[in-house]
């Protein structure tokens, strides 16, 4: 027995001058010849056929000496070849037996005079077309398969073989580690400041998912953690939706650490979306919940009843932060952080942590470290931050209606008291 790489080295190395003899030139006695001794018109039968069944003979021979052989990740052979296909290999520089217009002349019902003909009313690249689509039309059941036979029929072993180990052709499965693990290469300077200052937690919530290995969680790093993903890609090559899975539990992890690390994961998420929908046609959900659980300090000190209507206010005044936080962090990023970070610096007179803010690299770690200081209920930081660096007209809007239902709030549950 012997596996498919040996059973492709046979055919690639198949030399089909052993099993018949051909003209070394184009002679003509009475008949037109091609390049590759093929009988025109009157004669094309009589030759075609039995090369075909001798083809077919010797690669059912091969096939028995193989044993079992292994499903071909390549080209479905029974698929039908689209024009653009046909003109790229035609237009291929591998026919190293003879031309392209031999190898043609040994397609089902194609001969040196059609391909004279179509010549003489173009360009080479007309020709090639015209050639292609005369082919299609006069052979509606035409193959992978038969066109791989016509190839070992014009000698073109390179080419059939490689049209058997084409794995990016029609009807192969769509791969699309690749994709993501260089979409996450793109987002690692982002992901690695964002999970600093949170680290321990995201190691939690990614062995809870299967996602690390005990080692790594016994001593983490987010570079720890990158690498024992991406090493655990490669077994979801052949089942996309495992691994759409995958990367949404990932992202996730991320998120439930809130700040800089949630909007990296929705960064990353959206861009893992993007990508496999452009390059695999891909249509995956990453989507990751705003509705993360707040501050039960906060929450304690609101007098709530079963009956009253205040848990709901709360819920959506929640939302519209969260959401109106995402537009501010996305709007800064034109703000110089130094600069914002010097204006925190001077707003709080104690130091706020062992690292001065003005080291942060990005505003998303410049919020992280203040995040104790602000929250949906306590907005007077980001107020003043937004009097000293302005918003867009549109985003200073939704920022004053946020601060009205704010109040209004606060009024509602002074009233309840």
């Amino acid at each position: 027995m012997i596996d498919l790489c040996q059973w492709r080295a046979r055919i690639g190395s198949w030399n089909c001058s052993r099993h018949w003899r051909q003209p070394n030139a184009c002679t003509s006695t009475g008949n037109t010849y091609c390049g590759t001794g093929r009988a025109s018109a009157g004669n094309t039968t009589q030759v075609k056929t039995p090369r075909l069944v001798l083809s077919i003979f010797c690669l059912l021979i091969l096939l028995f000496i193989s044993g079992d052989v292994e499903l071909n990740p390549g080209p479905t052979l029974t698929d039908k070849p689209t024009k653009d296909e046909l003109i790229e290999l035609l237009s291929s520089s591998k026919f190293t037996a003879g031309t392209w217009e031999q190898f043609v002349c040994c397609l089902p019902n194609m001969t040196q005079d059609i391909i004279i003909g179509i010549k003489e009313r173009g360009s080479i690249e007309d020709t090639m077309s015209a050639v292609a689509q005369h082919c299609l039309d006069n052979n509606p059941d035409i193959t992978w398969s038969i066109i791989m036979m016509s190839l070992l029929n014009a000698n073109e072993h390179i080419l059939a073989q490689q049209i058997l180990t084409d794995s990016n052709k029609k009807g192969v499965q769509i791969n699309a580690t690749k994709t993501v693990q260089t979409t996450l290469r793109a987002h690692y300077s982002c992901l690695f400041d964002a999970t600093k200052h949170c680290l321990e937690s995201v190691t939690v919530e990614f062995f809870s998912k299967g996602l690390i290995s005990r080692d790594v969680k016994s001593s983490p790093s987010f570079d720890k953690i990158e690498n024992e993903f991406v090493a655990s890609l490669s077994l979801y090559k052949e089942d996309m939706t495992k691994l759409e899975d995958k990367c949404c539990n990932f992202v996730h992890c991320l998120a439930k650490a809130g700040g800089p690390a949630k909007d990296a994961a929705i960064a990353l998420a959206e861009d893992w979306e993007r990508e496999v929908l452009n390059k695999h046609s891909l249509k995956w959900s990453l989507k990751i919940d705003t509705e993360t659980s707040t501050d039960l300090s906060l929450l304690s000190e609101i007098p709530l009843s079963s009956d009253d209507e205040v848990p709901q206010k709360m819920q959506y005044l929640f939302n519209d932060f969260v959401s109106l936080m995402g537009y501010i962090r996305n709007y800064y990023k034109k703000y110089k952080v130094k600069k914002i970070a010097g204006f925190l610096a001077d707003y709080f007179e104690d130091c706020l942590t062992e690292e001065p803010l003005t080291n942060c690299k990005d505003f998303n770690s410049l919020l992280h470290l203040v995040k104790p200081y602000y929250s949906f209920l306590n907005f007077d930081l980001i107020e003043n931050l937004t009097k000293k660096f302005p918003l867009s007209k549109e985003l200073q809007l939704k920022l004053n209606k946020y601060v009205q239902q704010l109040k209004q709030f606060k009024n509602q549950l002074h009233y309840n008291k």
